[in-house]
């Protein structure tokens, strides 16, 4: 317990030295401060393994969403570059912070095997979210048009949901394994893990990486089926923008405001699912 709070202690000196740099940075946008420091805080209860790998992934996106930032500036491909908002930083961190600091909370109280059986969950959420920005700031500098993930046939715009490019499914896949390394070797650090031998590295890695691949798949083919779609009226372009060479677009599907956040959501809570399936199975 003693080293648990000297733990949260160190965490918590650094979640606010590190938002202080981020907002001077504009990773996160300065009315966004109070919500980052959270999603921060819950992310830190939950343990060093969890803490540790929500750090990756939110330095990592850093990086790639400023790759190529004129580019995507000029072709209004990514508004992050400007700072992340209230409702992104909820929608990426908000459950697993939550469910990480519940398996805390399950193992402080005796509960040992059931925050056993949690722990990978918020993991496989993080590398969901891993996977889907690496692949939205990689993918739209592909310098060919994505296709509809369940109408191949189709090419879109870059940055549109539910569009796929291959340099995009390569940078999802990185992005999944990045946090399920960073999750197997650390998740040691974590405490409660220990009273199941049974949670080998490998297994920790392969669970997570395939259950965070499947949200991320998930949540492209959620953003092709429910985000509005629109097309434009003069190339025929399918687009998000609600004008499109210089015209009108017009309504084709989708639901209208439903947000890519939203999607994000879903998508982590099909990998929590996925994970839970694989852990009854493997572990």
């Amino acid at each position: 317990m003693l080293s648990y709070i000297i733990y949260v202690g160190l965490s918590l000196a650094l979640i606010l030295g590190l938002l202080k740099k981020s907002v001077d940075l504009n990773v996160i946008k300065r009315d966004a401060t109070r919500e980052a420091v959270l999603v921060s805080i819950l992310n830190s209860l939950a343990g060093p393994g969890q803490f540790l790998s929500y750090i990756t992934f939110v330095g990592t996106s850093s990086i790639f969403t400023r790759l190529g930032k004129e580019y995507k500036i000029s072709r209004l491909l990514s508004k992050d570059v400007y700072g992340r908002d209230r409702l992104q930083i909820v929608a990426v961190g908000l459950l697993p912070g939550a469910i990480g600091s519940i398996c805390m909370i399950l193992y402080m109280i005796g509960l040992r095997d059931t925050a056993t059986k949690l722990l990978l969950l918020p993991l496989a959420m993080i590398a969901t979210s891993n996977a889907d920005t690496w692949a939205s700031e990689i993918g739209v500098l592909y310098k060919g048009k994505p296709r509809l993930i369940l109408k191949p046939n189709i090419k879109v715009e870059p940055g549109t949901s539910g569009a796929v490019s291959p340099l995009g499914i390569v940078a999802s896949l990185g992005g999944a394994a990045t946090i399920a390394c960073v999750s197997a070797l650390t998740t040691r650090l974590t405490e409660y893990v220990l009273c199941d031998p049974s949670y080998s590295m490998q297994m920790i890695f392969m669970i997570v990486l395939i259950s965070g691949f499947v949200g991320e798949v998930t949540d492209s083919i959620l953003g092709y089926a429910l985000q509005e779609k629109r097309r434009c009226r003069i190339c025929g372009t399918i687009c998000e923008h609600d004008y499109h060479c210089g015209e009108p677009t017009e309504y084709l599907w989708g639901i209208r405001n439903i947000k890519g956040e939203h999607i994000n959501m879903m998508a982590q809570a099909v990998s929590a699912i996925t994970c839970l399936l694989l852990t009854s199975l493997l572990v």
